[in-house]
Protein backbone atom coordinates (compact mmCIF):
# COMPACT_ATOMS: atom_id res chain seq x y z
CA UNK A 1 0.00 0.00 0.00
CA UNK A 2 1.13 3.55 -0.84
CA UNK A 3 1.11 6.35 1.76
CA UNK A 4 1.84 9.81 1.57
CA UNK A 5 3.53 11.39 4.10
CA UNK A 6 3.01 15.39 4.82
CA UNK A 7 5.90 16.93 6.37
CA UNK A 8 5.19 19.61 8.20
CA UNK A 9 7.30 22.43 9.55
CA UNK A 10 7.71 26.29 10.40
CA UNK A 11 7.70 28.41 7.53
CA UNK A 12 10.49 31.64 9.58
CA UNK A 13 13.27 30.48 7.86
CA UNK A 14 12.30 28.09 4.76
CA UNK A 15 15.50 26.24 3.88
CA UNK A 16 15.73 22.42 3.44
CA UNK A 17 15.78 20.30 5.82
CA UNK A 18 13.37 22.82 7.90
CA UNK A 19 14.73 20.53 10.87
CA UNK A 20 18.38 21.89 10.78
CA UNK A 21 17.15 25.32 11.04
CA UNK A 22 14.69 24.62 14.00
CA UNK A 23 15.24 26.68 17.34
CA UNK A 24 14.80 23.71 19.23
CA UNK A 25 17.10 21.73 16.86
CA UNK A 26 19.70 24.28 17.33
CA UNK A 27 19.43 24.18 21.20
CA UNK A 28 19.93 20.62 21.67
CA UNK A 29 23.90 19.60 22.72
CA UNK A 30 25.60 18.95 19.73
CA UNK A 31 26.39 15.29 20.16
CA UNK A 32 22.47 14.77 19.82
CA UNK A 33 22.23 16.82 16.65
CA UNK A 34 24.73 14.91 15.10
CA UNK A 35 23.04 11.80 16.09
CA UNK A 36 19.66 13.19 14.85
CA UNK A 37 21.24 14.03 11.61
CA UNK A 38 22.79 10.90 11.45
CA UNK A 39 19.42 8.88 12.13
CA UNK A 40 18.04 10.63 8.92
CA UNK A 41 20.51 10.22 6.88
CA UNK A 42 20.31 6.38 7.96
CA UNK A 43 16.57 6.29 7.42
CA UNK A 44 16.79 7.57 4.20
CA UNK A 45 19.10 5.18 2.68
CA UNK A 46 17.23 2.46 4.42
CA UNK A 47 13.87 3.31 3.09
CA UNK A 48 15.69 4.22 -0.68
CA UNK A 49 17.86 0.80 -0.35
CA UNK A 50 14.45 -1.58 0.56
CA UNK A 51 12.35 0.15 -2.17
CA UNK A 52 10.16 1.99 0.24
CA UNK A 53 10.88 5.22 -0.85
CA UNK A 54 9.29 6.12 -4.54
CA UNK A 55 9.67 9.76 -4.46
CA UNK A 56 10.20 13.02 -2.33
CA UNK A 57 9.94 16.56 -2.67
CA UNK A 58 10.71 19.64 -0.56
CA UNK A 59 7.90 22.58 -1.31
CA UNK A 60 9.04 26.22 -2.12
CA UNK A 61 8.80 28.99 0.87
CA UNK A 62 4.65 29.49 1.52
CA UNK A 63 5.05 32.93 0.90
CA UNK A 64 5.44 32.31 -2.94
CA UNK A 65 2.43 30.13 -2.98
CA UNK A 66 -1.16 30.78 -4.12
CA UNK A 67 -4.92 29.76 -2.70
CA UNK A 68 -7.19 29.56 -5.78
CA UNK A 69 -11.56 29.11 -4.61
CA UNK A 70 -14.26 29.04 -7.34
CA UNK A 71 -17.43 29.94 -5.64
CA UNK A 72 -20.45 30.28 -7.48
CA UNK A 73 -18.29 30.65 -10.92
CA UNK A 74 -15.77 33.30 -9.67
CA UNK A 75 -12.34 32.79 -9.15
CA UNK A 76 -10.84 34.30 -5.95
CA UNK A 77 -6.58 33.96 -5.83
CA UNK A 78 -5.09 34.77 -2.66
CA UNK A 79 -1.49 34.95 -1.80
CA UNK A 80 0.28 32.42 0.41
CA UNK A 81 -1.97 29.20 2.01
CA UNK A 82 -5.01 30.16 4.19
CA UNK A 83 -4.00 28.59 6.88
CA UNK A 84 -3.80 29.78 10.70
CA UNK A 85 -1.60 27.49 11.80
CA UNK A 86 2.54 27.80 12.83
CA UNK A 87 2.98 25.02 10.78
CA UNK A 88 2.70 24.65 7.08
CA UNK A 89 3.06 21.75 4.32
CA UNK A 90 6.70 21.81 3.47
CA UNK A 91 7.37 18.38 1.59
CA UNK A 92 6.72 15.37 1.28
CA UNK A 93 7.61 11.37 0.55
CA UNK A 94 5.87 8.98 -1.62
CA UNK A 95 6.46 5.39 0.73
CA UNK A 96 5.39 2.01 -0.42
CA UNK A 97 4.82 -0.49 3.10
CA UNK A 98 3.25 -3.47 3.85
CA UNK A 99 1.52 -2.11 6.81
CA UNK A 100 -0.01 1.53 7.78
CA UNK A 101 2.15 0.68 11.02
CA UNK A 102 5.87 0.53 8.98
CA UNK A 103 4.32 3.56 7.47
CA UNK A 104 4.17 5.70 10.64
CA UNK A 105 7.35 4.06 11.68
CA UNK A 106 8.89 6.05 8.75
CA UNK A 107 7.49 8.81 9.95
CA UNK A 108 8.69 8.49 13.31
CA UNK A 109 11.70 8.68 12.00
CA UNK A 110 11.69 11.69 10.22
CA UNK A 111 13.79 14.90 12.25
CA UNK A 112 10.77 17.12 11.56
CA UNK A 113 7.85 14.88 13.30
CA UNK A 114 10.04 15.95 16.45
CA UNK A 115 9.78 19.30 15.85
CA UNK A 116 6.58 19.80 13.62
CA UNK A 117 4.57 17.01 12.78
CA UNK A 118 4.76 14.23 9.69
CA UNK A 119 1.03 13.52 8.75
CA UNK A 120 0.24 9.96 7.43
CA UNK A 121 -2.06 9.40 4.45
CA UNK A 122 -2.73 6.34 2.69
CA UNK A 123 -3.08 6.95 -1.41
CA UNK A 124 -5.88 5.98 -2.83
CA UNK A 125 -5.73 2.74 -5.55
CA UNK A 126 -8.72 3.11 -7.52
CA UNK A 127 -8.87 4.43 -10.87
CA UNK A 128 -10.19 7.41 -11.36
CA UNK A 129 -12.78 7.40 -14.02
CA UNK A 130 -12.47 9.37 -17.04
CA UNK A 131 -15.72 9.00 -19.45
CA UNK A 132 -14.73 7.64 -22.40
CA UNK A 133 -13.87 10.74 -25.09
CA UNK A 134 -16.99 9.91 -27.06
CA UNK A 135 -19.04 10.56 -23.73
CA UNK A 136 -17.73 13.36 -23.31
CA UNK A 137 -18.86 17.08 -24.56
CA UNK A 138 -16.62 18.72 -27.83
CA UNK A 139 -13.94 20.38 -25.90
CA UNK A 140 -14.67 24.51 -27.18
CA UNK A 141 -10.84 24.86 -28.15
CA UNK A 142 -11.39 22.00 -30.99
CA UNK A 143 -12.90 22.36 -34.10
CA UNK A 144 -15.53 20.16 -35.31
CA UNK A 145 -13.37 18.87 -37.73
CA UNK A 146 -10.77 18.11 -34.57
CA UNK A 147 -8.24 20.92 -35.88
CA UNK A 148 -7.48 23.96 -33.49
CA UNK A 149 -10.02 26.73 -34.08
CA UNK A 150 -8.52 30.45 -34.92
CA UNK A 151 -10.51 32.34 -33.13
CA UNK A 152 -9.94 33.18 -29.64
CA UNK A 153 -12.12 32.43 -26.91
CA UNK A 154 -12.62 34.47 -23.98
CA UNK A 155 -14.34 32.74 -20.77
CA UNK A 156 -17.35 33.97 -19.01
CA UNK A 157 -17.34 36.65 -16.28
CA UNK A 158 -15.79 34.93 -13.41
CA UNK A 159 -14.81 32.10 -15.28
CA UNK A 160 -11.07 30.92 -14.32
CA UNK A 161 -8.97 32.01 -17.82
CA UNK A 162 -8.33 28.77 -20.16
CA UNK A 163 -4.80 27.55 -20.61
CA UNK A 164 -3.02 27.84 -23.93
CA UNK A 165 -2.57 24.87 -26.11
CA UNK A 166 0.94 23.88 -26.23
CA UNK A 167 2.69 24.41 -29.29
CA UNK A 168 5.16 22.10 -30.41
CA UNK A 169 8.54 23.45 -31.47
CA UNK A 170 9.31 24.15 -35.22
Amino acid sequence: MKYLLLIYGNPLNWEHPLFLRDPRFLALPEEERETLTARATALHEEITESGELLEGRALGDPAHARTVRVRDGITATTDGPFVEAKEQLAGYLLVDCDRPERAAEIAAGIPDARFAAVEVRPVEVRPVEVPPVADRPPSPAVAEDGGERRERLRPGPGAAPRARPRRSPP
